[in-house]
């Protein structure tokens, strides 16, 4: 169970699985959505009243240094967190409608490898949100 081991190797490397730090990354784990920080708060709160959002916040901080999380920025000034359970993978996410469509990293790795032989660069992209119009939105346009 790779979250198990996530821990212990958090644990033997030091660091320290406050309850507030296990909660938020069990509410992640358990989770089938990303959710913000606020979602995150409002779902935690509920049933520990005694832990406030800056403490969520300082937690995700936390949680995503360590590599346990990832952070999606989806537009809109707002960030979404994971649990970084499965394989990397990054978000098409439609400008009209909103709807997220996970891609395979491969696709970002071409692009990497791309953008190093053309120009040089060697980008490390830790999560790539692309924004456009769906396949939907875009029908809906022609009709």
């Amino acid at each position: 169970m790779r979250h198990h081991h996530d821990i212990q190797a958090l644990r033997k490397q030091g660091f320290r699985l406050t309850r507030q730090r296990m909660l938020i990354l069990e509410l992640l784990r358990s989770s089938e959505r990303h959710m913000t920080a606020d979602q995150i708060y409002a779902e935690v709160s509920q049933h520990h009243p005694e832990i406030n959002l800056a403490t969520v916040y300082r937690t995700l901080q936390w949680l995503h240094q360590v590599g346990l999380l990832r952070k999606i920025d989806v537009g809109k000034d707002r960030l979404e967190y994971e649990y970084a359970h499965d394989a990397e993978h990054h978000h098409l996410i439609c400008k009209v409608c909103g709807d997220q469509t996970q891609i395979d990293n491969h696709v970002i790795q071409t692009l990497q490898a791309h953008i190093l032989e053309h120009y040089g660069f060697e980008a490390d992209p830790d999560h790539v949100a692309l924004f456009g119009r769906c396949a939907q939105c875009r029908a809906a346009e022609t009709e």
